[in-house]
């Protein structure tokens, strides 16, 4: 199913341009030319991440994009604390899907904590992506089939 992003953005309580950047007129994402590559290096990202700043995520002012019925039976009502979970658990992954900067191989050859901190970020979002997949309910082909 197909929705256009101004009907959605009705329904909404705030912009469109949040949800889909490429929308936004004359916006783009930071290329790698538009870094200072002599300042991502390990020590100014592991200064970063001390921070601790994925817990803008968590904070209490920010609403919660999802809602589920939670008194829905069988596997179905299993998935709202399921879900929970995993994004309490992803929330560095998450955060890091829109806010990574760019470390190429040449850096990571030449800095060995940098390549360190590169595999740690790739390796939390492959297992958040296989954690995602573990708790989706299993589709029933048969419900597929009827028409």
């Amino acid at each position: 199913m197909t929705m256009p992003v101004d009907l959605l953005a009705t329904a909404l309580p705030f912009r469109s341009e949040w949800i889909y950047p490429h929308h936004t007129p004359g916006s783009r994402p930071p290329s790698d030319a538009d870094y200072c590559a002599h300042l991502i290096t390990a020590d100014n990202i592991e200064a970063f991440n001390n921070e601790f700043p994925w817990e803008i995520l968590g904070r209490g002012n920010v609403p919660d994009p999802i809602g589920f019925e939670m008194l829905v039976g069988g596997r179905l009502g299993v998935f709202p604390e399921e879900y929970s979970q995993l994004e309490i658990r992803n929330i560095i992954a998450y955060w890091e899907s829109t806010h990574k900067l760019p470390i190429t191989k040449c850096m990571c050859a030449d800095h060995l904590r940098l390549a360190v901190l590169c595999k740690a970020r790739n390796n939390r979002r492959s297992h958040a992506g296989d954690r995602w997949r573990r708790i989706l309910p299993d589709p029933d082909p048969p419900l597929f089939l009827m028409k």
